[in-house]
């Protein structure tokens, strides 16, 4: 089950309610897609830093490759969800000509948005679960 936003008409009166929100919905486009270059960035760096992943043994560094690589495909795709919602706010215009292509893009949008939440969780999960064993091993 996806999140679809509710179908609209193209008529004036919509493209004025799009129009109307085209500076918050960018706002909050670029907002979600720098918070996903960033997040990209501070793991690629967190990984290039030398000895990261070695420091622990050879299993721990198995465990942060595979952490590494699932961060970056997540962050990837999150880029493209939010540069999908860029493409939808860039494509509003007075005219209204350009609404369906807009409300294309918006609806992607809401259609990846629920599978990026959920696949942000599952690496908080496995995150905090990795964190949780390796403080736990160390104490012992």
């Amino acid at each position: 089950m996806t999140a679809q936003p509710p179908p609209l008409d193209r008529n004036r009166e919509d493209v004025e309610a799009f129009l109307a929100g085209r500076r918050s919905l960018l706002t909050m486009a670029f907002l979600g897609f720098g918070a996903f270059t960033f997040m990209a960035a501070a793991f690629a760096i967190a990984a290039a830093m030398e000895g990261y992943a070695w420091s622990c043994g050879l299993p721990n560094a198995a465990g942060a490759t595979i952490e590494f690589t699932l961060v970056s495909l997540t962050s990837l795709y999150g880029m493209w969800v939010f540069g999908q919602l860029i493409r939808c706010g860039m494509l509003l215009d007075e005219s209204g000509q350009t609404l369906q292509a807009a409300l294309d893009r918006h609806r992607a949008f809401w259609t990846h948005a629920p599978i990026l939440s959920l696949l942000c969780f599952g690496l908080f999960v496995a995150m905090g679960v990795h964190d949780f064993q390796s403080s736990r091993a160390k104490s012992h």
